[in-house]
């Protein structure tokens, strides 16, 4: 799923009435478990100020790098303090530091700036009461569809955000010092109200930043988090980076022959036989190396590279589950990327489907960026759209795009997108694993179906009613080995075609993407994709 921040998606519309992270976060108990936690917690600490006497007044010092740091009027647990250690910087310096900096960055007023317009109240309660401005930010993206919410809001609920974790990192900082200063003895009472789930604050804080971020779109302040996430690679316990198999166990599938292959180029094209091929074609094209000098050809290869470039793997991202999203059971989860790895990744044989699909997670997590370039083909000037293509669903509404947008698709063998269309055209490159993909061109639109509403009254017509994954080649459908067709598949071929008899009359054209090729699909031609191995693919849409 996209981040709402990308607007609609022409897949998944759902997304459209409310963001992901709002209606998955809803019911989670994460949330209010963090905030009574943190209650809890921020008492402790005026019990270690009274009692341990951890830290003590210290004057500012024109040499101190601190010293750059404005201390401001607020109820913040340690204003004006510093830690007693004068040496190396302890876990509670480091943790009391990037406090500080998030509360002065949001002393800044940011460019364009709206906050103002939620009133005096939410502002004058942010330092104080993140939480409680928090919970009313977030209420107030619910009351509108997404695309609607006044800036304001989105603005402070990411500031909301930022003093949120600023608190519960100096709260964390009192807890650490409380418990590693040999200055002072503290009761056993004390140590358990000081550490309230001392194995998660790390977790929390990232959920936090990274729910918040996503959830607001980060309006104002998005290099802010990208610091924050910057500084807590430095406070990263050194055990919460689990260790996991050094590849994804991939076999290249057997041979399977396809009954109309999609046109596959021996060598990579240049950027003027590509623009010829739009020019008088414009059909699918398969394009082989292409990706050769992305570093992610060899780096994604290693489930652990992906460990460490999350934070140990406590990045949040929003996974589906199922198999596909017009399947009555699928459904959406947030989770750590680790246990996307470790539970649906990396298991021969999964309980169940979990897709990282049509997510931007180059935007969410900056450095994985550095591991491919957009592709030179994305900046050919494809025809205007004319007949069939003229009529895409979404075309009429899709903005111009001044740079390609990018999505990652990662998931397991099994993982199926259905029958399709997008209103962009699209390269998708296959860095990891192998997948199938069946197409249809737009001339053939009335003969697929496409669906109407869905129960939220949003448009699905850029979906195909037909399950087409009966159309797969033989070898894909009886992968047990079995020489003749099942009862199953023949079945539903036959129901295929009964129930939308029309679709006898289409023509289509099949692909086998393996690592290192790109798939060029115009606008409009409808595809399914299918996983036939664990797989990491990029998109690129253009227009």
């Amino acid at each position: 799923m996209p981040l709402p921040t990308n607007g609609q998606s022409s897949k998944r519309p759902n997304i459209v009435m409310t963001p992901l992270f709002e209606r998955v976060l809803a019911q989670d108990e994460d949330a209010s478990r963090i905030q009574q936690q943190y209650a809890d917690l921020q008492a402790a600490t005026e019990q270690l100020r009274a009692k341990c006497g951890l830290f003590r007044e210290k004057p500012p010092s024109n040499n101190s790098p601190a010293s750059n740091l404005k201390r401001k009027a607020s109820d913040h647990p340690l204003d004006g303090l510093e830690s007693i250690e004068e040496n190396e910087p302890t876990a509670g310096d480091l943790l009391a530091r990037l406090s500080n900096e998030l509360r002065d960055e949001l002393s800044n007023v940011t460019p364009n700036e709206t906050i103002h317009l939620c009133g005096f109240g939410p502002l004058q309660a942010l330092a104080s009461r993140p939480f409680e401005v928090w919970e009313l930010a977030r209420e107030k993206l619910h009351t509108w569809p997404y695309s609607r919410v006044p800036v304001c809001w989105r603005r402070l609920l990411e500031d909301a955000t930022l003093a949120k974790v600023a608190r519960m990192l100096i709260l964390r900082a009192v807890a650490v010092e409380g418990l590693t200063s040999k200055r002072r003895m503290i009761s056993a009472s004390e140590r358990q109200n000081a550490t309230t789930s001392p194995d998660r604050w790390f977790a929390d804080v990232v959920r936090e930043l990274d729910v918040g971020m996503s959830m607001s779109g980060t309006p104002g302040r998005r290099s802010t988090f990208e610091h924050a996430f910057r500084k807590l690679e430095k406070l990263l316990p050194q055990d919460a980076v689990p260790q996991v198999a050094s590849n994804f166990g991939i076999e290249r599938p057997n041979k399977i022959q396809l009954g109309s292959p999609t046109a596959h180029e021996n060598e990579p094209l240049t950027f003027e036989a590509f623009q010829s091929h739009l020019d008088h074609k414009t059909t699918p094209l398969i394009i082989p190396g292409a990706l050769e000098h992305w570093p992610a050809s060899t780096e994604w290869q290693n489930p652990n590279y992906f460990l460490g470039r999350t934070l140990g793997g406590h990045r949040v991202v929003p996974i589906e589950l199922g198999k596909m999203y017009t399947d009555a059971e699928w459904s959406q989860r947030l989770m750590p990327f680790h246990e996307f790895l470790t539970n649906y990744l990396l298991p021969a044989n999964p309980d169940e489907i979990g897709y990282l699909a049509q997510h931007d997670l180059f935007s969410q997590i900056p450095s994985l960026r550095s591991d491919f370039s957009i592709p030179d083909y994305c900046y050919t000037t494809p025809p205007p759209p004319t007949g069939a293509v003229s009529h895409t669903s979404g075309l009429g509404t899709t903005p111009q795009l001044d740079e390609p947008q990018l999505n990652v698709w990662f998931g397991p063998k099994g993982t199926k997108t259905p029958l399709h269309t997008d209103p962009y055209h699209n390269i998708l490159c296959q860095v990891v694993g192998y997948k199938f993909v069946l197409l249809f061109p737009p001339s053939d639109t009335g003969k697929l179906y496409p669906r109407g509403e869905n129960e939220n009254g949003v448009s699905m017509a850029n979906t195909s009613q037909l399950d087409v994954s009966s159309m797969c080649p033989r070898e894909l459908l009886f992968r047990s080995g079995s020489s003749s067709p099942t009862d199953s598949v023949t079945g539903a071929r036959c129901d295929l075609f009964e129930r939308f008899p029309a679709f006898a009359g289409t023509d289509h054209l099949e692909a086998i993407l393996g690592p290192g090729e790109s798939l060029y699909v115009p606008l409009g031609w409808w595809h399914y994709v299918e996983s036939l191995t664990t797989s990491i693919s990029v998109s690129f849409w253009w227009n």
